[in-house]
């Protein structure tokens, strides 16, 4: 696994992206993801931007390989942000806790909009998706 402090230019050396399966960016108050990220990332399964500054996801759909993708404790207000995973075929587990749109947006919505954009996913905010379905359908 690379952990990684960078700043907010977040210009990320391509090694770092192209040849590992972790990659961890969380705690360096990203604004926004990678501005020079390489076409794509073909071994990458697992990223954390969770405790940084992310109001947007533009850019997360390069990250084709993810299985697995942190964010929570950022700044991600809109639904329609959470729509930009829709590209991401392989996700099965995603952490968005302490972001507005999953604190303020009514559960029912939240969960259903992940699950659609999703459809492979197995476990959001670390719950199982039919521990979820359950409660709240």
């Amino acid at each position: 696994m690379i952990w990684q402090k960078i700043s907010n230019s977040c210009n990320l050396p391509q090694f770092f992206l192209t040849q590992h399966r972790i990659l961890d960016l969380s705690y360096n108050n990203l604004v926004k993801l990678p501005s020079n990220p390489p076409l794509d990332f073909p071994r990458l399964v697992k990223l954390s931007l969770k405790k940084n500054n992310l109001k947007g996801l533009s850019g997360i759909e390069k990250f084709q390989s993810l299985t697995y993708l942190k964010l929570s404790r950022n700044d991600l207000s809109s639904l329609g942000e959470i729509k930009k995973l829709s590209n991401l075929k392989t996700i099965k587990g995603i952490s968005l806790y302490r972001n507005p749109v999953s604190d303020s947006t009514n559960p029912k919505e939240y969960i259903q909009t992940l699950v659609t954009v999703c459809p492979n996913l197995e476990s959001l905010d670390h719950i199982p998706i039919q521990t979820l379905w359950a409660k709240h359908f």
